[in-house]
């Protein structure tokens, strides 16, 4: 069978084009971070996607392609077989990751200056967490946790972040997804900041105030606002 790829566009992409595609993926094992180590746990789903499911997708996908996403296909005949889309920089679902920068040059060419999104998307079977340890890095985007998933975000060494986190997620057909943040934890040491570029929520806040730049926007820490920021 011969394979071909192709970048996804209107004309050899829609919502229909997933309807004969075939997912079933059967998981006996994970590696889960544990007590501060990687460890491989027991832990037993199967994921099979069925019609509706493959046209959400799918439509997500049409309706992302030409917008804030490059997306390319793999086809046998004209059946897709494959697919994968990039959008935002950092987008985790399903899963928890782990993800260290340091001094890492980063282009955000996301159309709502997305950086991170953490939510559910169409997968199941594992939590949403993602763990940023940043170390002398620049981050710059907004951050989206959605309500049933978790952040916890360092900035050490000088970093530096300019954005807002919040829990209020849409799809591309306007449905929502999240209405309220997730579990959110972020420390600073002395020497790095968090700029504000709109109000912020989070569950708790490591470090002194003093290195929260406001901008006349507020941090909400459990749902108060945090005295003493600049």
């Amino acid at each position: 069978m011969e394979i071909r790829y192709e970048h996804l566009n209107p004309e050899n992409f829609d919502a229909y084009s997933l309807d004969t595609f075939q997912r079933r993926q059967a998981v006996k094992e994970c590696w889960r971070y544990v007590d501060g180590m990687w460890q491989l746990r027991p832990v037993y789903f199967e994921e099979n996607w069925d019609l509706p499911q493959l046209r959400e997708i799918a439509g997500d996908i049409a309706a992302h392609m030409t917008v804030d996403q490059s997306a390319f296909g793999a086809f046998a005949g004209d059946q897709a077989v494959g697919f994968i889309t990039v959008s935002h920089v950092f987008h985790v679902t399903n899963t928890h990751a782990v993800i260290t920068l340091m001094g890492v040059a980063i282009t955000n060419e996301d159309a709502e200056n997305v950086l991170l999104s953490v939510c559910d998307d169409g997968w199941n079977g594992a939590g949403n967490q993602a763990e940023v340890n940043a170390f002398s890095q620049v981050l710059e985007g907004s951050i989206l946790v959605g309500d049933n998933a978790s952040l916890s975000l360092s900035l050490s060494e000088g970093s530096s972040f300019t954005g807002s986190i919040s829990g209020e997620i849409t799809n591309s057909r306007g449905e929502t997804v999240s209405t309220q943040v997730g579990e959110v934890s972020v420390t600073l040491d002395g020497d790095s900041t968090w700029t504000l570029t709109g109000d912020s929520c989070v569950t708790s806040f490591t470090g002194d105030a003093a290195q929260v730049i406001s901008g006349g926007y507020t941090l909400y820490v459990d749902g108060v606002a945090l005295e003493g920021t600049r």
